[in-house]
């Protein structure tokens, strides 16, 4: 078969019309009728049906025009799916021009958007080849650009969440129809474009990969070629953040011995300081991350739901690098601790995004569109790392690590929703529910589950928490082993914590309830810090950076403010230290019930009272913890004096 044949001059069937037409019709219909059966909107199968008859109706329509042979299906599908890879990476490309947006996308994305759209289209491709060695007179060039074109041009109108997803359909279908008629005009000239501008592309593809991998490992040579010397005997400091974890789940905290969700960590925290009460400084994670790094509250600083943490504080990062540390962060949480969210600064080596099919995949609208319409969970899900990962992921790094004390900042993620620990902890406090998952984010109201439901999501959230303790206990395990953990000051937190059905809420980021901020605090370096001492006072994470830089024999003046905390585990604790406090301002498109919804809200923990007020209804409320820990009876009347003192307390916190 030649590249181009002569039309075979037949008629086109008014049956195969017919019966497109009406394929056309169920598509766009079924779902307004409820005879889809599927998700709300237009779901893969009636997708695929759009494309079919139109197909079937086109087949007809240009039944004389010049066959496709097989070179030109695989070279027409490539084509189309590397316009449809640039057009999807060129999106987020500009959006990326505004320096402090958070897009939520691998740094890659250049490259691997394209390179995903090239294989996806180019297997489909391949598909056709068959089909035009079977049913020649009917495949014919213009129906294979349709085809892709109707793809590729759909999924880039769901880029666009503004757009209707009807319409956005329509013009796709209008967009395929007008390129079939262009090529059914001019096959010789689509055929030429389409192999020059493929291969033209594939060359800037594969240039912008490998400029980004080798810039990539030359920035962190440079970086590392640029720390000074380290100070003699500086120990090492092992920073471990745990996403989304409560205080409660820990055996030092009151957790259940029979439902053990942390024996690791809780055997390690014997020989180290706890601090009974620490207090997030937010309920979600960016700006938590970024008072953790900053020694700053949320108010003082950019962070926020959209916005990457910019440069005007220093990290701590960047003050131990300049101290001669080699720094390296290790994240699980993609969404907001990757370097696009501001949090790698001043780490010579930070590991995020992996460079995998699966990563590139869920980074195309074809690919999370997919997802999302087979009620698979989230793809946000398939690109997390998991404990393992970032436990091999530091151990690696770190054992190349030998000349210079090391700062590493580890990251992990697995309790946080959507529940899904690996075997066999997916089973060890319950069975796991699959379609549970998958639909978890269908409510924030905790009494729209059932008991049963409810047991499955605790029960699975239990499971993430046993295997990331597990995990993390591994790595401390290879630590000692190598006979670097006696030489490391190591602090484990949580950025926040979460929410299993108080006050009727799941999750966080919603509120500022005590579930939320109450985190884990765990110092441990032997010789320095105390074995088995708990400290009971309110402390705040924001005293983080400093505790590390007094602890690890800082010279000098610290550019983060904040107190260490080492005095109080020296005999003082009534030593200075920042305010135990907490705000969370408002996100886009939350529920109305949230409390968080209804303006901008601050929180202050003094002793054993909690407070919360909300800048916007001037809603106040104040909790006893010692009496009262699930925060169920409001003292804002019952206690006018402590209220009024904590209302003082935090304006003049805040005004500081």
């Amino acid at each position: 078969m030649t590249d181009l044949q002569a039309p075979d001059g037949t008629k086109p069937s008014m049956g195969w019309i017919v019966l497109g037409v009406a394929i056309i019709g169920w598509a766009l219909l079924a779902d307004p009728l409820g005879i889809a059966g599927g998700a709300q909107g237009l779901g893969l199968r009636e997708l695929a049906a759009l494309v079919v008859g139109m197909a079937l109706v086109s087949m007809q329509l240009w039944r004389g025009a010049s066959a496709a042979s097989a070179s030109s299906c695989v070279i027409v599908w490539v084509w189309i799916g590397l316009l449809c890879g640039l057009a999807d990476a060129g999106h987020w490309a500009i959006l990326r021009t505004h320096d402090l947006l958070i897009v939520h996308q691998t740094h890659e994305f250049l490259w691997m958007i394209p390179t995903a759209y090239l294989v996806m289209f180019g297997a489909l491709g391949a598909v056709c080849v068959i089909a035009a060695r079977v049913v020649p007179h009917l495949v014919t060039l213009p129906v294979i650009v349709l085809v892709p074109t109707m793809i590729a041009a759909w999924s880039i109108s769901r880029i666009y969440e503004w757009v209707d997803e009807y319409a956005g359909t329509a013009l796709a279908a209008g967009v395929a129809v007008a390129l079939g008629r262009a090529a059914a005009a001019h096959p010789e000239r689509i055929l030429k474009v389409a192999r020059w501008s493929s291969a033209a592309i594939t060359v800037v593809v594969l240039g912008v990969g490998g400029w980004t991998t080798v810039s990539k490992a030359s920035d962190e040579r440079a970086a590392l070629a640029a720390l000074p010397a380290a100070r003699e005997g500086a120990p090492n400091v092992l920073l471990v953040v745990l996403d989304t974890v409560r205080a409660d789940r820990f055996g030092f905290h009151g957790a259940d011995p029979k439902r053990p969700t942390a024996p690791k960590m809780d055997a390690f925290s014997e020989s180290a300081v706890i601090f009974d009460r620490a207090i997030a400084t937010a309920p979600w994670t960016l700006t938590s991350h970024a008072s953790i790094f900053t020694g700053r509250f949320p108010y003082e600083q950019n962070a926020d739901w959209i916005t990457a943490l910019d440069n005007e504080h220093p990290t701590l990062a960047e003050v131990m690098g300049q101290d001669g540390y080699v720094t390296g962060g290790f994240v699980a949480n993609l969404g907001y601790c990757a370097p696009e969210a501001g949090l790698s600064r001043g780490f010579a080596h930070y590991e995020d995004y992996a460079t995998s099919a699966t990563v590139a995949f869920c980074s195309t609208s074809l690919g999370r569109e997919i997802i999302k319409k087979t009620l698979a969970p989230p793809y946000y899900t398939l690109l997390r790392n998991s404990a393992g990962e970032i436990t091999d992921r530091f151990l690696r790094w770190q054992e190349q690590q030998s000349d210079r004390p090391f700062f590493a900042f580890l990251n992990y993620y697995d309790p946080h929703a959507i529940y899904i620990a690996p075997e066999p902890y997916d089973t060890k406090f319950g069975e796991p529910d699959p379609v549970l998952y998958a639909i978890q984010k269908r409510t924030s109201r905790w009494s729209d589950w059932t008991p049963e439901e409810a047991k499955i999501m605790v029960d699975a959230y239990d499971g993430c928490m046993a295997y990331m303790d597990a995990e993390i206990g591994r790595m401390l395990d290879e630590l000692a082993r190598r006979g670097v953990l006696d030489n490391t000051l190591v602090i484990i937190t949580s950025d926040h914590g979460e929410l299993l059905g108080e006050h009727n809420l799941q999750e966080h980021q919603n509120c500022l309830y005590d579930p939320l901020l109450h985190v884990p605090l765990v110092v441990r370096f032997p010789g320095v810090v105390p074995s088995g001492e708990r400290i009971f006072k309110p402390v705040s994470l924001t005293d983080i950076p400093a505790t590390i830089l007094d602890v690890t024999g800082f010279q000098g003046n610290s550019p983060i403010p904040g107190h260490s905390l080492a005095p109080m585990w020296n005999g003082d604790p009534n030593s200075e230290r920042s305010p135990a406090m907490s705000s969370v301002q408002p996100t886009i498109r939350q529920p109305a019930h949230w409390p968080s919804s209804q303006g901008a809200m601050s929180s202050l923990y003094v002793d054993d009272f909690h407070y919360i007020i909300n800048w916007t209804t001037e809603k106040e409320e104040l909790f006893n913890l010692r009496e009262d820990p699930g925060e169920l009876t409001n003292l804002i009347e019952a206690q006018p004096d402590q209220a009024a003192a904590m209302r003082a307390a935090l304006k003049q916190a805040r005004s500081r």
